[in-house]
């Protein structure tokens, strides 16, 4: 994967044709992406409230791969693309039995 996704340094359509890409990743290998939560974040300065997004994604291929991830970003959409970032590294392969359930 590319390190740029987590990078902050990478906006406007640099960014956009970094997470089309992310997502032609993604389907690429066969998963699937679930937005989970997005949650606005304020921290409170000396000068004022900084505003920021924190989204939580779960990534499978609904065959016994998931992973989930979590990022944060100025923005909903780079908070979204750093999560699946992550969510790519971190991926963990479960049993499944002949229902298609976990044991």
């Amino acid at each position: 994967l590319d390190p740029a996704f987590a990078d902050d340094g990478v906006d406007g359509e640099d960014y956009e044709k970094h997470a089309e890409n992310m997502r032609n990743t993604v389907k690429s290998m066969g998963m699937e992406e679930r937005l989970i939560e997005v949650r606005r974040v304020t921290k409170v300065v000396k000068g004022g409230n900084i505003l920021s997004f924190r989204a939580i994604v779960a990534v499978g291929n609904k065959k016994g791969k998931i992973a989930v991830g979590v990022g944060k970003g100025k923005e909903v959409m780079p908070a979204t693309t750093k999560a699946v970032a992550e969510a790519l590294r971190d991926i963990v392969e479960f049993p499944i039995a002949k229902n298609d359930r976990i044991p």
